[in-house]
Protein backbone atom coordinates (compact mmCIF):
# COMPACT_ATOMS: atom_id res chain seq x y z
CA UNK A 1 0.00 0.00 0.00
CA UNK A 2 1.51 3.29 -1.03
CA UNK A 3 1.57 6.27 1.15
CA UNK A 4 -1.42 7.93 -0.36
CA UNK A 5 -3.59 4.85 0.16
CA UNK A 6 -3.03 4.63 3.73
CA UNK A 7 -5.21 7.11 6.08
CA UNK A 8 -3.78 10.50 6.86
CA UNK A 9 -1.19 9.74 3.88
CA UNK A 10 0.47 13.05 2.26
CA UNK A 11 1.36 13.56 -1.06
CA UNK A 12 0.11 16.60 -3.63
CA UNK A 13 -2.07 14.47 -5.49
CA UNK A 14 -4.66 14.53 -2.06
CA UNK A 15 -4.72 18.23 -2.83
CA UNK A 16 -6.27 17.62 -6.05
CA UNK A 17 -9.14 15.65 -4.61
CA UNK A 18 -12.73 17.38 -5.50
CA UNK A 19 -14.39 17.99 -2.71
CA UNK A 20 -18.23 16.97 -2.78
CA UNK A 21 -20.12 20.74 -2.78
CA UNK A 22 -22.14 19.92 0.47
CA UNK A 23 -19.18 19.28 2.54
CA UNK A 24 -18.63 20.71 6.18
CA UNK A 25 -17.06 24.24 4.48
CA UNK A 26 -19.70 24.19 1.55
CA UNK A 27 -22.67 22.82 3.16
CA UNK A 28 -23.14 26.05 5.32
CA UNK A 29 -22.47 27.99 2.13
CA UNK A 30 -24.99 25.60 0.07
CA UNK A 31 -27.99 26.06 2.16
CA UNK A 32 -27.73 29.38 2.51
CA UNK A 33 -27.51 30.26 -1.74
CA UNK A 34 -31.13 27.53 -1.47
CA UNK A 35 -32.72 29.90 0.75
CA UNK A 36 -31.66 33.16 -0.51
CA UNK A 37 -33.28 31.49 -3.91
CA UNK A 38 -36.20 30.44 -2.01
CA UNK A 39 -36.71 34.04 -0.40
CA UNK A 40 -36.26 35.39 -3.85
CA UNK A 41 -39.04 33.19 -5.89
CA UNK A 42 -41.68 33.68 -2.63
CA UNK A 43 -40.43 38.19 -2.94
CA UNK A 44 -41.98 37.96 -6.19
CA UNK A 45 -44.81 35.72 -5.39
CA UNK A 46 -45.88 38.22 -2.88
CA UNK A 47 -44.74 41.18 -4.95
CA UNK A 48 -46.24 40.95 -8.00
CA UNK A 49 -49.01 43.24 -8.71
CA UNK A 50 -52.10 42.22 -6.73
CA UNK A 51 -50.14 39.54 -4.70
CA UNK A 52 -49.62 41.40 -2.03
CA UNK A 53 -49.89 44.69 -0.15
CA UNK A 54 -46.64 46.90 0.79
CA UNK A 55 -46.80 49.46 3.50
CA UNK A 56 -47.64 52.60 0.83
CA UNK A 57 -50.31 50.59 -0.62
CA UNK A 58 -51.91 49.73 2.70
CA UNK A 59 -51.49 53.13 3.75
CA UNK A 60 -53.46 54.38 0.46
CA UNK A 61 -56.16 51.65 0.83
CA UNK A 62 -56.91 53.63 4.66
CA UNK A 63 -54.58 51.64 6.63
CA UNK A 64 -51.37 53.70 7.61
CA UNK A 65 -48.11 52.70 8.79
CA UNK A 66 -48.72 53.29 12.52
CA UNK A 67 -52.21 51.93 12.51
CA UNK A 68 -52.80 49.43 15.40
CA UNK A 69 -54.20 46.85 13.08
CA UNK A 70 -50.66 46.75 11.57
CA UNK A 71 -48.93 46.38 14.58
CA UNK A 72 -50.60 43.31 15.64
CA UNK A 73 -50.28 42.42 18.96
CA UNK A 74 -51.44 39.02 18.23
CA UNK A 75 -48.36 38.35 16.00
CA UNK A 76 -50.49 37.09 13.28
CA UNK A 77 -49.72 38.99 10.56
CA UNK A 78 -47.27 37.91 7.30
CA UNK A 79 -44.95 40.29 7.43
CA UNK A 80 -42.34 39.96 5.18
CA UNK A 81 -38.95 41.84 4.86
CA UNK A 82 -36.40 41.64 2.03
CA UNK A 83 -33.19 43.30 1.70
CA UNK A 84 -32.57 44.53 -1.73
CA UNK A 85 -29.40 45.70 -2.72
CA UNK A 86 -28.43 48.30 -5.49
CA UNK A 87 -25.20 48.55 -6.95
CA UNK A 88 -24.95 52.60 -6.27
CA UNK A 89 -27.35 52.43 -3.10
CA UNK A 90 -26.75 51.53 0.75
CA UNK A 91 -29.28 47.84 1.39
CA UNK A 92 -32.55 48.90 2.11
CA UNK A 93 -35.29 46.92 3.45
CA UNK A 94 -38.32 46.03 1.67
CA UNK A 95 -41.56 45.10 3.40
CA UNK A 96 -44.52 43.92 2.05
CA UNK A 97 -47.50 42.07 4.00
CA UNK A 98 -49.90 39.23 1.90
CA UNK A 99 -52.49 40.35 0.30
CA UNK A 100 -54.89 37.38 1.29
CA UNK A 101 -54.29 39.04 4.96
CA UNK A 102 -56.72 41.65 3.95
CA UNK A 103 -60.40 42.58 2.84
CA UNK A 104 -60.94 45.45 0.55
CA UNK A 105 -64.64 46.99 1.00
CA UNK A 106 -66.28 49.04 -1.47
CA UNK A 107 -64.93 52.12 -0.55
CA UNK A 108 -61.74 50.60 -1.96
CA UNK A 109 -60.41 50.45 2.21
CA UNK A 110 -58.10 48.24 3.38
CA UNK A 111 -58.94 45.90 6.81
CA UNK A 112 -57.38 43.10 8.36
CA UNK A 113 -59.17 40.28 7.29
CA UNK A 114 -58.89 38.19 10.80
CA UNK A 115 -60.70 34.62 11.64
CA UNK A 116 -58.97 31.81 10.54
CA UNK A 117 -55.92 33.32 9.07
CA UNK A 118 -55.07 34.93 12.51
CA UNK A 119 -55.14 32.01 14.26
CA UNK A 120 -53.12 29.74 11.75
CA UNK A 121 -50.57 32.39 11.52
CA UNK A 122 -50.60 33.49 15.45
CA UNK A 123 -47.76 32.11 17.66
CA UNK A 124 -49.91 29.43 19.32
CA UNK A 125 -49.99 27.39 15.54
CA UNK A 126 -47.33 28.51 12.86
CA UNK A 127 -46.01 31.68 14.16
CA UNK A 128 -46.04 34.26 11.37
CA UNK A 129 -44.03 36.44 13.30
CA UNK A 130 -40.98 34.04 14.49
CA UNK A 131 -40.97 32.81 10.86
CA UNK A 132 -42.92 34.85 8.56
CA UNK A 133 -41.30 33.73 5.10
CA UNK A 134 -42.20 29.81 6.22
CA UNK A 135 -45.24 31.04 7.04
CA UNK A 136 -46.13 32.76 3.77
CA UNK A 137 -44.61 29.72 1.82
CA UNK A 138 -46.97 27.35 3.50
CA UNK A 139 -50.06 29.94 2.50
CA UNK A 140 -49.20 30.52 -1.14
CA UNK A 141 -47.48 27.15 -2.56
CA UNK A 142 -49.65 23.97 -3.20
CA UNK A 143 -49.51 21.12 -0.52
CA UNK A 144 -49.59 17.85 -1.29
CA UNK A 145 -51.87 17.00 1.23
CA UNK A 146 -54.73 19.22 -0.10
CA UNK A 147 -54.43 16.15 -3.44
CA UNK A 148 -57.28 16.77 -5.81
CA UNK A 149 -60.09 16.34 -3.47
CA UNK A 150 -61.61 19.72 -3.27
CA UNK A 151 -63.03 21.87 -5.90
CA UNK A 152 -63.48 25.80 -5.60
CA UNK A 153 -67.40 25.63 -6.18
CA UNK A 154 -67.27 29.22 -7.53
CA UNK A 155 -64.31 28.55 -10.23
CA UNK A 156 -64.69 24.90 -11.02
CA UNK A 157 -60.38 24.25 -10.48
CA UNK A 158 -59.26 21.90 -7.74
CA UNK A 159 -57.95 23.75 -4.90
CA UNK A 160 -54.35 23.14 -4.54
CA UNK A 161 -52.99 25.70 -2.13
CA UNK A 162 -53.97 26.25 1.74
CA UNK A 163 -54.67 30.34 0.31
CA UNK A 164 -57.34 29.28 -1.93
CA UNK A 165 -59.38 27.53 0.74
CA UNK A 166 -60.43 30.98 1.73
CA UNK A 167 -63.35 31.18 0.49
CA UNK A 168 -64.42 28.09 -0.34
CA UNK A 169 -67.44 26.05 1.92
CA UNK A 170 -65.70 23.88 4.85
CA UNK A 171 -62.22 25.69 3.76
CA UNK A 172 -61.71 26.94 7.54
CA UNK A 173 -62.09 23.71 9.06
CA UNK A 174 -59.64 21.97 6.43
CA UNK A 175 -57.25 24.73 6.61
CA UNK A 176 -56.80 24.43 10.48
CA UNK A 177 -56.70 20.71 10.09
CA UNK A 178 -53.52 21.39 7.39
CA UNK A 179 -52.11 23.92 9.99
CA UNK A 180 -52.15 21.61 12.75
CA UNK A 181 -50.40 18.84 11.17
CA UNK A 182 -47.76 21.19 10.17
CA UNK A 183 -47.78 22.56 14.26
CA UNK A 184 -47.98 19.02 15.93
CA UNK A 185 -45.55 17.63 13.71
CA UNK A 186 -43.12 20.43 14.69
Amino acid sequence: MSELDQPGGSGSESADIPRHPLSDEGQDAKADEVLARAEAQLWGEVSRPGAGYSPEQLEAGGLAPDDPRLNDSDNSLIRLEHEVKDRQEEPRIEVAYPAFQFTKDSDGQIGVRGGVISEINGEDMLDARGDPWGVADWWLYENAWLGDSITNPATGEIVRRPVDLLDVPGGDETLLQLARAVYLDE
